[in-house]
This record gives C-alpha cells, sequence and structure tokens, in this order.
C-alpha cells in the first residue's frame, strides 16, 4: 500500500500482555486489526467472542464498527457460510462495504472455526 504523503509511519500496536502478532496496525489513515480467533467448541460460541475481541481492539484504537471498511473471515471448511452470516446477524447490523468469507481447510489449531481481519478507518 502506497501512504498517501512520503512522511506517513507504520506504527504496530501489541496486545498487553504480548502475543504471538499485533493488535493492530497504523497505517496512513488504516487500520489493520489481526486475525483474531476463538478457542470457543462451536462456531455459535467462537463467533461472539472474536466480534468482542474485535471490538476491544477498535476500543484500544479509537476506533470502532462504524469505521470498518472491510472484514476478512476465513471459515473452516467444514462450516456454512450461510450458518456464519446468520450467527454474525444476530448479534452485528452488518453496514461494513466489503465483507468476504474463504474456506481454509484448517488454522494453527483444528479448534478454529474462523478467524477475522478487520481494516478500519483511523481517526
Amino acid at each position: 500500500m502506497k501512504p498517501s504523503t512520503g512522511s506517513i509511519d507504520r506504527r504496530p500496536v501489541e496486545f498487553q500482555p504480548a502475543r504471538n502478532y499485533l493488535c493492530y496496525l497504523r497505517y496512513d489513515s488504516l487500520l489493520f486489526f489481526s486475525g483474531f480467533t476463538s478457542e470457543a467448541p462451536t462456531l455459535e460460541e467462537q463467533v461472539p467472542e472474536i466480534i468482542q475481541t474485535l471490538a476491544n481492539g477498535f476500543a484500544l484504537s479509537g476506533s470502532s464498527w462504524s469505521k470498518v471498511v472491510r472484514l476478512s473471515m476465513f471459515l473452516h471448511r467444514s462450516q456454512k457460510h450461510e450458518r456464519l452470516m446468520e450467527i454474525l446477524s444476530k448479534g452485528l447490523q452488518l453496514t461494513i462495504p466489503e465483507i468476504e468469507v474463504s474456506f481454509v481447510d484448517g488454522f494453527a489449531g483444528e479448534k478454529y472455526l474462523l478467524e477475522i481481519e478487520a481494516t478500519a478507518l483511523g481517526s
């Protein structure tokens, strides 16, 4: 991604305590939130946990759901796209301009059924 000016710096923000990945990256006017997962046993339980983790990241960065411009979701191939969207619609009013869902064969562990990354406008 090319910055809008030559003086833009890239600011990674770690979790407290630190994890193996960033909470988010501030670059130019955008915030890139890492792919968040949940260790809950079912998709129905994982979705709200991931949504809450994202909301916490948005609060930390000064952003919010209203500033999200893209959600990238990676759904385990054993799960159904329709079911994911149904669960999401119960907890969120999806007014996000771009939502993409890709099927994957697996993550770092088989317990993960979903990973969600977000891109939002910075403050």
